[in-house]
């Protein structure tokens, strides 16, 4: 499996600091709800259930979210 660093363990299970862990700043970071989405066949992130394209899902940063 390849992850964005953004979500690649920052310590190790022996408490070593990887480089991992942050966000790398590459292109503009997206967030879309939880277990809703997955790559399809041709490696593009689609709904889990409608096939759509993600861009239509996303949502704030968490730090953004209303209360």
């Amino acid at each position: 499996m390849n992850l964005c660093s953004a979500c690649a363990p920052p310590m190790l299970k022996n408490g070593e600091l990887t480089m991992y862990g942050d966000w790398h700043g590459m292109f503009e970071r997206k967030f879309l709800p939880k277990g809703m989405f997955r790559a399809n066949g041709r490696g593009l992130l689609v709904h889990i259930i409608t096939g759509e394209d993600y861009r239509k899902y996303v949502v704030p940063p968490p730090d953004q979210e209303k209360d």
